[in-house]
C-alpha cells in the first residue's frame, strides 16, 4: 500500500492480508464495504503484492457494472436492484446481424490465460439477475456459459473479485460460492 502512496493502518494491512487468504482458497471472492473504505485500494494493493513476490505480472481488468452510459434503461433502481450495465453490456448478445458481441466480462474472460495471473474485478451494486448466471464460474465447473452456446473455462490463474456495498439481494446460491471480506468504515484511516 505504501507503493501506492497510502500509508495503511494495522486494520487495512489485516483486510488485505485477509483478502489474499480468500483468494488462494476461492477462485470467487467478494470485498464488502461503503463506498471511500478502501475496497479497490485493497484490492490493487493485494495485487501488487502478489506481482512483487510472483516476480511475474498480474493482468487487470476492471468492470464497473454501476455505468449505465449505453443501458436504454437508465433508472437508478429497478425491481431486481440497481440498474447499470444491461446484461447484454456484461455478457454478450447477438446483433443485427446475427453475429455474437462479447460483453465487458466476456471480453475479459477470453483474453485471461493460464500463463501468467489474472484479475477480473467487478464494482458494482449485488444483483440477482447478473450474480446468477456466474454461478457456474463460481462453481467447481469454473466455466462462464453464454447464450450462443461457449463455454468459456476460467484459467487456473485468474481470479474473480467483487466489489459490493451489501450482498441482500444475492441468493444463497451465490454467496456460498464466494469468499467474503467485510471492510467496516472503522477498519479505514487512510492517512
Amino acid at each position: 500500500m505504501t507503493s501506492m502512496g497510502l500509508k495503511p493502518t494495522p486494520n487495512m494491512i489485516r483486510k488485505a492480508m485477509q483478502l489474499d487468504a480468500r483468494m488462494k482458497i476461492r477462485h470467487g471472492t467478494c470485498v464488502l464495504g461503503d463506498p471511500g473504505t478502501g475496497r479497490r485500494s485493497i484490492v490493487e494493493a493485494v495485487a501488487k503484492a502478489n506481482e512483487k513476490l510472483s516476480g511475474g505480472n498480474v493482468n487487470r481488468w476492471f468492470i464497473d457494472a454501476d455505468d449505465n452510459t449505453n443501458n436504454p434503461d437508465k433508472s437508478p433502481l429497478h425491481e431486481y436492484g440497481h440498474r447499470g450495465m444491461s446484461l447484454a453490456e456484461f455478457f454478450g448478445e447477438f446483433n443485427s446481424e446475427g453475429t455474437w458481441v462479447d460483453g465487458c466480462l466476456t471480453a475479459a474472460f477470453r483474453q485471461c490465460n493460464n500463463e501468467e495471473h489474472n484479475l477480473i474485478v467487478v464494482k458494482g451494486q449485488a444483483n440477482a439477475i447478473f450474480m446468477e448466471p456466474m454461478n457456474t464460474v463460481l462453481d467447481d465447473n469454473k466455466m462462464l456459459c453464454l447464450d450462443n452456446g461457449d463455454r468459456l473455462p476460467m484459467g487456473t490463474n485468474t481470479r474473480l473479485i467483487y466489489i459490493f456495498e451489501t450482498c441482500v439481494v444475492m441468493s444463497p446460491a451465490s454467496v456460498s460460492r464466494l469468499g467474503f471480506v467485510l471492510i467496516n468504515p472503522e477498519d479505514v484511516d487512510f492517512k
